[in-house]
């Protein structure tokens, strides 16, 4: 509890470096950028991304919805792979659409305008039925499921949004995930959310996502990907305690 604390503060105090909403369009271009699969640097989006073979589609950064963006084929108006947005991992309407938050690149990612949509402002969680979108990510009318190699980058959002914004997500469907006591998880998604970080650890991705829009939002990191222990340190019942060992440059 003391450990959530202390780092809420500090993650608290460094907010006020997140930009416009216009801007995470233009951060999305330095930390979205698929340097590790097909290495093109298309949008790296984790509804889309096949990362064991060839991709269904791909974004290039200007097929995006809104204001100077524009469709990759009209055709597809309606379908997959018809241009890209500004997904909240966490819903908007779960935090009221409170503008000092819905701009935070670290959970508001750019991903299939269509699989979005379809996803709603459901949480992310497991099903067991559902539709399934052309990388193998899963949705129904409760819950959204995405691929496993994704899993952890999720559940470190979902982290650091509680982090960073506790309690301001407890509207809506907010309250099925987060309640406004310690742990400030409800006890299924905590757990499902942990074993999503255990099983896909950091990677380069996310280190290189981390840095990216820290230098793009004032300094503003994801402390879940720099320690990846920190699940355990702040929710698990183990000795450990923090050491601050600076910010994760790299895989070793």
């Amino acid at each position: 509890m003391l450990l959530f604390e202390e780092l809420y503060k500090l993650q608290k105090s460094k907010t006020s470096g997140v930009g416009s909403y216009t801007d995470l369009y233009k951060t999305y271009e330095t930390a979205f950028v698929d340097k590790y699969f097909e290495k093109n640097n298309t949008v790296l989006d984790v509804y889309s991304e096949n990362p064991y073979g060839q991709d269904p589609y791909e974004f290039k950064f200007g097929e995006y919805d809104g204001k100077g963006g524009h469709a990759r084929d009209n055709r597809l108006k309606g379908k997959e792979g018809w241009m890209y947005n500004r997904e909240h991992m966490i819903p908007q309407s779960w935090f009221n659409d409170d503008q000092r938050i819905r701009c935070d690149a670290h959970f508001v990612w750019p991903t299939d305008k269509m699989v979005n949509q379809w996803r709603s402002n459901n949480p992310h969680y497991e099903i067991t039925n559902g539709k399934t979108s052309q990388n193998g990510t899963k949705w129904n009318s409760s819950y959204c499921e995405p691929i496993d190699y994704f899993k952890g980058d999720i559940a470190r959002a979902y982290f650091y949004f509680q982090l960073t914004y506790n309690n301001k997500g407890l509207s809506n469907n907010g309250s099925y995930v987060f309640k406004n006591v310690f742990p400030f998880f409800q006890e299924n998604f905590l757990k499902t959310y942990q074993k999503w970080a255990n099983n896909d650890s950091v990677d380069i991705i996310e280190i290189d996502r981390n840095n990216a829009i820290a230098k793009a939002q004032g300094g503003i990191r994801n402390p879940f990907i720099d320690y990846p222990n920190l699940p355990s340190l702040i929710w698990g019942n183990g000795t450990e305690t923090f050491q601050n060992l600076g910010v994760a440059k790299t895989i070793k």
